[in-house]
Protein backbone atom coordinates (compact mmCIF):
# COMPACT_ATOMS: atom_id res chain seq x y z
CA UNK A 1 0.00 0.00 0.00
CA UNK A 2 1.33 3.44 -0.96
CA UNK A 3 1.89 5.86 1.91
CA UNK A 4 -0.70 8.69 1.99
CA UNK A 5 1.89 11.35 1.25
CA UNK A 6 3.09 9.50 -1.87
CA UNK A 7 -0.48 8.81 -2.97
CA UNK A 8 -1.28 12.52 -2.76
CA UNK A 9 1.90 13.33 -4.69
CA UNK A 10 0.93 10.89 -7.44
CA UNK A 11 -2.57 12.36 -7.70
CA UNK A 12 -1.24 15.89 -8.07
CA UNK A 13 1.40 14.79 -10.58
CA UNK A 14 -1.27 13.04 -12.65
CA UNK A 15 -3.19 16.32 -12.87
CA UNK A 16 0.00 18.07 -14.03
CA UNK A 17 0.44 15.50 -16.83
CA UNK A 18 -3.22 15.59 -17.93
CA UNK A 19 -3.00 19.37 -18.25
CA UNK A 20 -0.19 18.92 -20.78
CA UNK A 21 -1.08 15.90 -22.92
CA UNK A 22 -2.27 16.58 -26.49
CA UNK A 23 -5.98 16.87 -27.22
CA UNK A 24 -7.56 13.42 -27.34
CA UNK A 25 -4.93 11.91 -25.04
CA UNK A 26 -5.34 11.11 -21.34
CA UNK A 27 -3.17 9.89 -18.49
CA UNK A 28 -4.11 7.54 -15.68
CA UNK A 29 -2.45 5.67 -12.83
CA UNK A 30 -2.42 1.90 -12.48
CA UNK A 31 -0.99 -0.41 -9.81
CA UNK A 32 2.77 -0.56 -9.61
CA UNK A 33 5.01 -3.01 -11.39
CA UNK A 34 7.49 -4.70 -9.03
CA UNK A 35 8.73 -2.26 -6.38
CA UNK A 36 7.63 0.96 -8.10
CA UNK A 37 4.95 3.23 -6.65
CA UNK A 38 2.65 3.21 -9.67
CA UNK A 39 2.42 2.85 -13.43
CA UNK A 40 1.63 6.00 -15.38
CA UNK A 41 -0.25 5.13 -18.55
CA UNK A 42 -0.75 7.75 -21.27
CA UNK A 43 -3.13 6.78 -24.09
CA UNK A 44 -3.81 8.38 -27.43
CA UNK A 45 -7.08 8.50 -29.41
CA UNK A 46 -6.45 4.99 -30.80
CA UNK A 47 -6.10 3.70 -27.20
CA UNK A 48 -2.49 2.69 -27.78
CA UNK A 49 -0.80 3.49 -24.49
CA UNK A 50 2.64 4.33 -23.16
CA UNK A 51 3.48 2.91 -19.74
CA UNK A 52 5.96 4.55 -17.37
CA UNK A 53 7.21 3.16 -14.05
CA UNK A 54 6.88 5.86 -11.41
CA UNK A 55 8.99 6.50 -8.32
CA UNK A 56 7.19 9.12 -6.22
CA UNK A 57 9.18 11.15 -3.75
CA UNK A 58 12.42 9.38 -4.63
CA UNK A 59 15.38 9.98 -2.33
CA UNK A 60 18.04 11.21 -4.73
CA UNK A 61 21.61 10.42 -3.62
CA UNK A 62 24.47 12.97 -3.75
CA UNK A 63 26.62 13.55 -6.82
CA UNK A 64 29.19 10.92 -5.88
CA UNK A 65 26.70 8.04 -6.16
CA UNK A 66 24.17 9.59 -8.53
CA UNK A 67 25.41 7.77 -11.63
CA UNK A 68 25.04 4.40 -9.90
CA UNK A 69 21.52 5.34 -8.81
CA UNK A 70 20.58 6.44 -12.34
CA UNK A 71 21.80 3.14 -13.77
CA UNK A 72 19.75 1.33 -11.17
CA UNK A 73 16.63 3.23 -12.19
CA UNK A 74 17.17 2.33 -15.83
CA UNK A 75 17.79 -1.33 -15.12
CA UNK A 76 14.62 -1.60 -13.03
CA UNK A 77 12.15 -0.25 -15.56
CA UNK A 78 11.83 0.26 -19.31
CA UNK A 79 10.57 3.84 -18.90
CA UNK A 80 11.36 5.17 -15.41
CA UNK A 81 9.84 8.46 -14.24
CA UNK A 82 10.67 10.42 -11.09
CA UNK A 83 7.85 12.39 -9.44
CA UNK A 84 8.54 15.00 -6.77
CA UNK A 85 7.18 18.26 -5.46
CA UNK A 86 10.15 20.08 -7.00
CA UNK A 87 13.17 18.93 -9.02
CA UNK A 88 16.01 21.43 -9.37
CA UNK A 89 17.51 22.33 -12.74
CA UNK A 90 20.79 20.49 -12.15
CA UNK A 91 19.01 17.22 -11.43
CA UNK A 92 16.59 17.70 -14.35
CA UNK A 93 19.59 17.91 -16.68
CA UNK A 94 21.04 14.71 -15.25
CA UNK A 95 17.73 12.87 -15.56
CA UNK A 96 17.28 13.93 -19.19
CA UNK A 97 20.84 12.84 -19.94
CA UNK A 98 20.06 9.41 -18.49
CA UNK A 99 16.76 9.19 -20.43
CA UNK A 100 14.75 9.19 -17.20
CA UNK A 101 11.47 11.11 -17.22
CA UNK A 102 10.34 13.47 -14.49
CA UNK A 103 7.29 15.38 -13.32
CA UNK A 104 7.20 17.90 -10.51
CA UNK A 105 4.23 19.76 -9.10
CA UNK A 106 5.44 23.17 -10.35
CA UNK A 107 5.13 21.97 -13.97
CA UNK A 108 8.64 20.82 -14.82
CA UNK A 109 7.83 17.87 -17.09
CA UNK A 110 9.88 15.67 -19.41
CA UNK A 111 8.32 12.43 -20.73
CA UNK A 112 9.42 10.72 -23.92
CA UNK A 113 8.55 7.54 -25.82
CA UNK A 114 9.37 6.20 -29.27
CA UNK A 115 6.51 3.70 -29.57
CA UNK A 116 3.97 5.15 -29.61
CA UNK A 117 5.58 8.50 -30.29
CA UNK A 118 5.10 10.85 -27.35
CA UNK A 119 7.07 13.81 -26.13
CA UNK A 120 5.90 16.04 -23.30
CA UNK A 121 8.10 18.86 -22.09
CA UNK A 122 7.25 21.90 -20.02
CA UNK A 123 9.05 24.27 -17.70
CA UNK A 124 7.77 25.09 -14.24
CA UNK A 125 9.36 26.92 -11.33
CA UNK A 126 13.09 27.71 -11.37
CA UNK A 127 13.32 27.58 -7.55
CA UNK A 128 11.64 25.57 -4.83
CA UNK A 129 8.34 27.31 -3.90
CA UNK A 130 8.05 25.16 -0.77
CA UNK A 131 11.03 26.73 0.93
CA UNK A 132 9.98 27.65 4.44
CA UNK A 133 10.06 31.19 5.83
CA UNK A 134 13.41 32.38 7.09
CA UNK A 135 15.44 30.08 4.89
CA UNK A 136 18.31 31.64 2.97
CA UNK A 137 18.13 32.20 -0.73
CA UNK A 138 19.53 29.39 -2.79
CA UNK A 139 23.17 30.33 -2.43
CA UNK A 140 26.17 29.95 -0.16
CA UNK A 141 26.67 33.67 0.38
CA UNK A 142 27.45 35.20 3.74
CA UNK A 143 29.22 34.41 7.00
CA UNK A 144 26.88 31.65 8.33
CA UNK A 145 27.27 29.67 5.12
CA UNK A 146 31.04 30.23 5.18
CA UNK A 147 31.31 28.81 8.71
CA UNK A 148 29.30 25.69 7.84
CA UNK A 149 30.94 25.13 4.44
CA UNK A 150 34.47 25.43 5.84
CA UNK A 151 33.64 22.87 8.54
CA UNK A 152 32.12 20.46 5.99
CA UNK A 153 35.23 20.86 3.86
CA UNK A 154 37.79 20.52 6.64
CA UNK A 155 36.27 17.65 8.66
CA UNK A 156 35.46 14.22 7.36
CA UNK A 157 32.13 12.73 8.37
CA UNK A 158 29.91 11.40 9.49
CA UNK A 159 29.01 14.63 11.33
CA UNK A 160 25.83 15.12 13.30
CA UNK A 161 24.30 18.57 12.98
CA UNK A 162 25.01 19.49 16.62
CA UNK A 163 28.63 18.42 16.09
CA UNK A 164 28.78 20.46 12.89
CA UNK A 165 27.45 23.49 14.80
CA UNK A 166 30.13 23.02 17.47
CA UNK A 167 32.97 22.58 14.99
CA UNK A 168 31.88 25.44 12.71
CA UNK A 169 30.87 27.98 15.33
CA UNK A 170 27.65 28.63 13.41
CA UNK A 171 24.24 28.71 15.05
CA UNK A 172 22.16 25.54 15.04
CA UNK A 173 19.61 27.23 12.77
CA UNK A 174 22.29 28.23 10.26
CA UNK A 175 23.65 24.69 10.19
CA UNK A 176 20.21 23.22 9.49
CA UNK A 177 19.47 25.76 6.75
CA UNK A 178 22.81 25.29 4.96
CA UNK A 179 22.66 21.49 5.19
CA UNK A 180 19.06 21.48 3.91
CA UNK A 181 20.16 23.62 0.96
CA UNK A 182 23.05 21.27 0.19
CA UNK A 183 20.70 18.28 0.47
CA UNK A 184 18.34 19.83 -2.06
CA UNK A 185 21.29 20.31 -4.39
CA UNK A 186 22.36 16.65 -3.88
CA UNK A 187 25.73 17.75 -2.54
CA UNK A 188 25.53 16.02 0.84
CA UNK A 189 24.05 12.71 1.90
CA UNK A 190 22.20 12.65 5.21
CA UNK A 191 19.79 10.04 6.50
CA UNK A 192 16.62 11.40 8.15
CA UNK A 193 17.58 12.74 11.61
CA UNK A 194 21.02 11.28 11.04
CA UNK A 195 24.52 12.66 10.46
CA UNK A 196 25.97 14.11 7.29
CA UNK A 197 27.68 11.03 5.90
CA UNK A 198 29.01 12.04 2.47
CA UNK A 199 30.04 15.46 1.19
CA UNK A 200 30.73 16.45 -2.40
CA UNK A 201 33.40 18.76 -1.08
CA UNK A 202 34.94 19.84 -4.39
CA UNK A 203 31.63 20.93 -5.90
CA UNK A 204 30.63 22.66 -2.66
CA UNK A 205 33.95 24.49 -2.53
CA UNK A 206 33.59 25.66 -6.14
CA UNK A 207 30.01 26.85 -5.55
CA UNK A 208 31.01 28.64 -2.36
CA UNK A 209 33.90 30.43 -4.09
CA UNK A 210 31.66 31.62 -6.93
CA UNK A 211 29.13 32.97 -4.41
CA UNK A 212 31.83 34.85 -2.48
CA UNK A 213 34.59 36.02 -4.87
CA UNK A 214 37.44 37.17 -2.66
CA UNK A 215 38.21 40.45 -4.42
CA UNK A 216 34.57 41.45 -4.88
CA UNK A 217 33.13 40.86 -1.44
CA UNK A 218 36.10 42.06 0.65
CA UNK A 219 37.75 45.44 1.18
CA UNK A 220 41.39 45.36 0.16
CA UNK A 221 44.36 47.68 -0.36
CA UNK A 222 46.86 47.43 -3.21
CA UNK A 223 50.27 47.87 -1.65
CA UNK A 224 53.96 47.68 -2.40
CA UNK A 225 56.65 45.70 -0.62
CA UNK A 226 59.64 47.84 -1.76
CA UNK A 227 62.14 44.97 -1.55
CA UNK A 228 59.85 42.40 -3.19
CA UNK A 229 57.46 39.87 -1.73
CA UNK A 230 60.36 37.60 -0.71
CA UNK A 231 61.23 40.24 1.90
CA UNK A 232 57.89 39.53 3.61
CA UNK A 233 58.82 35.97 4.60
CA UNK A 234 61.16 36.88 7.52
CA UNK A 235 58.62 39.39 8.78
CA UNK A 236 55.82 36.81 8.59
CA UNK A 237 57.91 34.48 10.76
CA UNK A 238 57.59 36.93 13.63
CA UNK A 239 55.17 35.37 16.16
CA UNK A 240 53.21 38.63 16.20
CA UNK A 241 52.35 38.13 12.51
CA UNK A 242 50.55 34.88 13.29
CA UNK A 243 47.85 36.78 15.14
CA UNK A 244 47.70 39.61 12.65
CA UNK A 245 47.53 38.17 9.14
CA UNK A 246 47.42 35.01 7.02
CA UNK A 247 48.83 34.26 3.59
CA UNK A 248 46.50 33.00 0.87
CA UNK A 249 46.64 32.63 -2.90
CA UNK A 250 49.71 31.60 -4.89
CA UNK A 251 52.25 32.39 -2.18
CA UNK A 252 50.40 30.14 0.25
CA UNK A 253 50.54 26.99 -1.87
CA UNK A 254 54.09 27.11 -3.27
CA UNK A 255 55.07 24.08 -1.19
CA UNK A 256 52.08 22.06 -2.49
CA UNK A 257 51.70 22.97 -6.16
CA UNK A 258 53.71 25.55 -8.03
CA UNK A 259 52.84 26.55 -11.57
CA UNK A 260 54.94 29.73 -11.50
CA UNK A 261 56.54 31.95 -8.83
CA UNK A 262 54.13 34.24 -7.00
CA UNK A 263 54.16 37.75 -8.40
CA UNK A 264 51.62 39.13 -5.94
CA UNK A 265 51.23 38.27 -2.28
CA UNK A 266 47.63 37.98 -1.05
CA UNK A 267 47.30 38.39 2.70
CA UNK A 268 44.27 38.52 4.95
CA UNK A 269 44.71 41.01 7.78
CA UNK A 270 42.73 41.48 10.97
CA UNK A 271 43.79 45.14 10.95
CA UNK A 272 44.91 46.57 7.60
CA UNK A 273 46.83 49.51 9.05
CA UNK A 274 48.63 47.43 11.67
CA UNK A 275 49.55 44.76 9.12
CA UNK A 276 50.84 47.33 6.63
CA UNK A 277 53.04 48.89 9.30
CA UNK A 278 54.36 45.56 10.58
CA UNK A 279 55.26 44.39 7.07
CA UNK A 280 56.67 47.70 5.87
CA UNK A 281 54.11 48.10 3.08
CA UNK A 282 53.25 51.27 1.18
CA UNK A 283 50.05 52.16 -0.63
CA UNK A 284 50.58 51.88 -4.37
CA UNK A 285 48.32 52.83 -7.27
CA UNK A 286 50.76 51.24 -9.72
CA UNK A 287 53.29 48.45 -9.38
CA UNK A 288 51.56 46.89 -6.38
CA UNK A 289 52.87 43.47 -5.39
CA UNK A 290 50.76 42.90 -2.26
CA UNK A 291 46.99 42.71 -1.81
CA UNK A 292 46.13 43.27 1.83
CA UNK A 293 42.60 41.96 2.32
CA UNK A 294 40.09 42.80 5.03
CA UNK A 295 37.97 39.62 5.26
CA UNK A 296 34.21 39.80 5.55
CA UNK A 297 34.41 36.91 8.04
CA UNK A 298 37.10 35.73 10.43
CA UNK A 299 36.43 32.20 9.15
CA UNK A 300 39.43 32.71 6.85
CA UNK A 301 41.66 32.37 9.94
CA UNK A 302 40.05 29.09 11.04
CA UNK A 303 42.20 25.97 11.02
CA UNK A 304 45.21 27.54 9.36
CA UNK A 305 47.82 25.10 8.10
CA UNK A 306 49.67 23.67 11.11
CA UNK A 307 53.39 23.25 11.61
CA UNK A 308 54.49 26.11 9.34
CA UNK A 309 56.69 29.01 10.38
CA UNK A 310 54.53 31.57 8.56
CA UNK A 311 50.72 31.89 8.90
CA UNK A 312 48.97 30.34 5.87
CA UNK A 313 45.25 29.74 5.45
CA UNK A 314 43.85 26.22 5.19
CA UNK A 315 44.01 24.50 1.83
CA UNK A 316 40.23 24.75 1.49
CA UNK A 317 40.34 28.53 1.96
CA UNK A 318 43.29 28.97 -0.41
CA UNK A 319 41.54 26.96 -3.14
CA UNK A 320 38.37 29.05 -2.85
CA UNK A 321 40.37 32.28 -3.01
CA UNK A 322 42.37 31.18 -6.05
CA UNK A 323 39.25 30.15 -7.98
CA UNK A 324 38.12 33.77 -8.26
CA UNK A 325 41.53 35.46 -8.27
CA UNK A 326 42.92 37.21 -11.36
CA UNK A 327 45.65 35.91 -13.64
CA UNK A 328 46.76 32.32 -13.08
CA UNK A 329 44.64 31.97 -9.94
CA UNK A 330 41.93 29.68 -11.38
CA UNK A 331 44.54 27.45 -13.05
CA UNK A 332 46.42 27.15 -9.77
CA UNK A 333 43.14 26.43 -7.98
CA UNK A 334 42.48 23.44 -10.25
CA UNK A 335 45.99 22.09 -9.58
CA UNK A 336 45.46 22.53 -5.85
CA UNK A 337 42.04 20.86 -5.94
CA UNK A 338 43.50 17.93 -7.87
CA UNK A 339 46.18 17.59 -5.18
CA UNK A 340 43.50 17.79 -2.47
CA UNK A 341 41.58 14.94 -4.12
CA UNK A 342 44.70 12.77 -4.21
CA UNK A 343 45.72 13.65 -0.64
CA UNK A 344 42.45 14.05 1.21
CA UNK A 345 43.83 12.68 4.47
CA UNK A 346 46.54 15.36 4.47
CA UNK A 347 44.12 18.28 4.86
CA UNK A 348 40.79 16.83 6.10
CA UNK A 349 40.80 15.71 9.70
Amino acid sequence: MIAPRRAALLTEALAVVNDRVPEGWRARLEPAERDWDASLVIEGPDEEGVRFAVDAGATIPPERTLDVWLRGQLSAAARPVIVARYINERLRERLRGADIGFVDLTGNVWLASDRPALFLRDVGASSDPWRGPGRPQQSLKGRPAALVVRALLDFRGPLTLPELARRSGASTGAVYRVVEYLEREQLVDRTPRGPVAQVEWRVILERWAQANPVLEVNRYRSMLAPRGIESLIPLLRDPAAHGLCAVTGTLGIQDIVSIAPARTAMLYARDLDAAAEALGLRDAEQGANVLLIDPTSDVVFDRMRPGLDIPIVAESQAAADLLTSPGRGPEEAVALLDWMERNESAWRS
